[in-house]
């Protein structure tokens, strides 16, 4: 196993909780599991955790009105939109030009 294949695994079991819908046995023995892939891989939990849904990108759009230019050639932008999954849903948040 190489470590980003440890690190993956590690992170998965970390998630593996009762309020993620484990079993209280389930949870406990991902926690044993990802406690001895942190020991041999020196993998250390942040103090900070990641900021969920912080992915965003620049991108061009099309606005809907008739008779504008954007209809048939260069499109309105680029605009800042961050990008939100909830579940399966992907949503995007406009954030500023």
């Amino acid at each position: 196993m190489q470590r980003e294949q440890a690190r993956s695994k590690w992170d998965a079991l970390r998630r593996m909780t009762v309020a993620r819908g484990c079993t209280p046995h389930e949870a406990q023995a991902a926690r044993v599991i990802a406690d001895r892939l942190a020991v041999t891989w020196h993998f250390v939990v942040s103090e900070q955790p990641r900021p969920r849904g912080a992915r965003w990108r620049w991108e061009y759009r099309r606005c809907g009105k008739p008779r504008c230019h954007c209809r048939s050639g260069a499109l309105h932008g680029p605009y800042k939109y961050e990008k939100r999954r909830r579940g399966r849903v992907v949503s995007s948040v406009y954030r500023g030009k």
